[in-house]
């Protein structure tokens, strides 16, 4: 099945490879575009926190003495790439921020840590907000935006206008609602009726309105999830 991968450049690869995997061709449409943004640190001695590979490539990257600095990382993605930038001590998270809360509250009860979330300029689960909350002394420090695109790549439209793309996976609500207005600027919406999205959580499925085929939504926020959506390739609803 030929699918649309809606993921920035940066992370569009490996989702590609993953769904190459089982056997699926995939089409690059990056929706979002990440750059970096200035940021200094509060304090040079808190816990550092990511809830994104990017946060990781645009936030860690960046912070002097990564290696002798303690970070949590919401996921196994995220914490992949903050060991490839030079995070040691690093303590990987179930793969969702809400989920990533209750190790910092813990590791606060053990350490007295406060922390220091590095993330874009546009988030869903402010872990900061939800620290100071609790009595815990934490600060967010915004570390990279997410730019919109303003219109599908030429090969990915004309795909969709072929009618041989079975589906497209959407891991941003912005990227969704970016999609979703470069097919309504190319007059392709009506092409959507065979088409499914595949989307990381309800609440970004929530987020589609274009008249998709179908609108199915992982079981948890991440692209294990969503690959298991799709199944391998000869499954029900596949093009060619």
């Amino acid at each position: 099945m030929r699918l649309i991968v809606t993921r920035p450049e940066e992370d569009a690869g490996s989702t590609a490879e993953a769904l190459a995997t089982l056997g699926h061709t995939s089409l690059i449409a990056p929706m979002l575009r990440v750059e970096p943004m200035d940021f200094d640190l509060p304090d040079a001695a808190a816990t550092l926190v990511i809830t994104s590979a990017n946060g990781a490539r645009h936030g860690l990257a960046r912070v002097p003495d990564l290696a002798r600095r303690r970070v949590f990382a919401v996921g196994a993605a995220s914490a992949a790439v903050a060991r490839s930038v030079g995070a040691n001590d690093l303590v990987t998270g179930p793969g969702d921020a809400a989920g990533l809360l209750p190790l910092l509250l813990a590791d606060h009860a053990t350490t007295g840590a406060h922390y220091c979330h590095l993330t874009g300029e546009d988030i869903v689960f402010d872990i900061a907000a939800k620290l100071t909350a609790r009595g815990v002394k934490a600060e967010r420090c915004t570390a990279y935006r997410a730019v919109q695109a303003r219109a599908l790549p030429d090969d990915v439209a004309s795909a969709i206008r072929d009618g041989i793309v079975g589906g497209a996976l959407f891991y941003s609500a912005r990227a969704a609602h970016a999609f979703e207005r470069g097919l309504e600027a190319a007059g392709l919406a009506a092409m959507l009726e065979g088409m499914t999205a595949y989307a990381m959580s309800k609440r970004i499925a929530a987020a589609l309105s274009a008249p998709w085929g179908r609108v199915v939504a992982a079981a948890e926020p991440t692209e294990a999830a969503v690959l298991a959506l799709i199944g391998p390739a000869g499954s029900e609803g596949e093009k060619a």
